[in-house]
């Protein structure tokens, strides 16, 4: 597939029987690719209306497609893959930094989990972490920038959707300094923020 003046530095994502193939590029855009028995057909194209796209999944199933955007406004957008209207948009992940970096989504598509960088302001109720059922703008669960001070570059979802995961740097992207946390998440348990984390104190 031909990425001429649409470069992407991030993975593709392939359905599980490899029929359907997910793309994202720095001009904004979503790519869905079909095989047709000896290549990759472009079945449609979304513009998710920010320069880039970030991390992309597609269910195992094939059903369901999610992409973050950035690099400042980052949002998570999610498809069904029949169409390139969006099922749903969420963007409350702050403003300045705040870059979607990494989507997951559970097997059938029923679960999606996003993790971002968040604004680099130092506090804020403003989202680095999400995890939403398919169409639900309302988060199952939620970490803030007042829970997590730093970036989260990548996630995962189990196929189940039952457990999370997150992990990422322990000060904002845009900022120098070391160390990160790694988030343990339990969806939909009664918590507020269920999430299990232990500190490595070595290196600080």
């Amino acid at each position: 597939i031909g990425t001429s003046n649409t470069g992407t530095q991030y993975a593709a994502a392939l359905s599980g029987d490899g029929e359907l193939l997910v793309t994202g590029d720095f001009y904004g855009m979503l790519k869905l690719y079909r095989w047709s028995g000896s290549t990759y057909v472009l079945r449609w194209s979304a513009s998710v209306g920010t320069p880039w796209v970030a991390g992309v999944d597609i269910s195992a199933d094939g059903s369901t497609i999610a992409c973050g955007t950035g690099y400042a406004n980052g949002k998570l957008c999610v498809f069904d893959s029949s169409s390139s209207t969006p099922l749903m948009v969420y963007q409350n992940y702050g403003s300045s930094g705040a870059y979607v970096s990494s989507v997951a989504l559970s097997a059938d598509g029923s679960r999606v989990a996003a993790a971002s960088w968040g604004d680099i302001a130092p506090s804020g109720t403003f989202r680095v972490f999400t995890v939403h059922n398919r169409s639900d703008t309302t988060p199952l669960v939620a970490i803030t920038r007042d829970e997590e001070p730093g970036s989260l570059f990548a996630c995962d979802i189990s196929a189940d959707g039952q457990f999370a995961c997150a992990g990422g740097k322990a000060v904002h992207a845009q900022q120098m300094g070391n160390g990160g946390e790694v988030y343990a998440v339990i969806v939909g348990a009664t918590p507020a923020v269920n999430a299990g984390f232990g500190a490595v104190a070595s290196p600080g």
